[in-house]
């Protein structure tokens, strides 16, 4: 009788060990960690611009978005009910119809220094997507900041192994961000007119 409740004991240490082992791997791999920069006025944007992702396809991951698909991917989501979303391209073209600079024969950081010194004429607001995908799963990191100051106003961070290292992985990504980004801005509007 002692023999079978230390083996029932034994068992259900392990079945606590593997539900405890289990809950961290489902918490480590899939988080969702959302900041509205204090101060920032997310009720101003009406136009937000994409710029151009921080984004190095991983060798031997064939799957895996190049930049150019990741660009167009970004630029599909049209269920914003709080904003106009911008593409990259059309930015590009705005820019060099106004300025002359075709952005994208500039090496990255002067093409990005001209994203950002004249995408105010075109937004309110742009995001920048940064992939680190020498993650497992990728960790997608969303920034969105005033275009015409340039002040961070919103971030999200999202790892979760659902989304795999594929265009549809990046795909739903990158609409978990556009929904939490116009969900953040209804909370802004309620709150501004509970003030008032």
């Amino acid at each position: 009788m002692e023999k079978i409740l230390r083996i029932k004991h034994y068992a259900l240490r392990l079945v606590i060990a593997a539900m405890i082992i289990f809950t961290a791997n489902t918490a480590f791999a899939a988080s969702h960690v959302e900041q509205v920069i204090e101060g920032a006025d997310l009720t101003s944007v009406k136009r937000l611009a994409i710029a151009c992702p921080r984004h190095y396809k991983v060798p031997g991951v064939s799957d895996e978005p190049t930049l150019e698909t990741l660009i167009e991917i970004m630029g599909t989501y049209d269920k914003a009910q709080n904003y106009q979303l911008i593409s990259y391209p059309t930015i590009v073209e705005a820019i060099k119809k106004d300025t002359g600079v075709d952005i994208t024969t500039l090496g990255y950081r002067e093409a990005e220094k001209a994203f950002r010194d004249n995408v105010g004429k075109y937004a309110d607001a742009f995001v920048t997507l940064t992939t680190a995908n020498n993650d497992d799963p990728t960790i997608f990191m969303f920034e969105v900041q005033n275009a015409q100051t340039k002040d961070v106003m919103y971030l999200l961070k999202i790892r979760n192994a659902a989304f795999g290292k594929n265009s549809k992985g990046y795909q739903s990504a990158c609409e978990s961000f556009y929904k939490g980004f116009d969900l953040s801005i209804d909370k802004a509007i309620k709150d501004s007119k509970e003030k008032k």
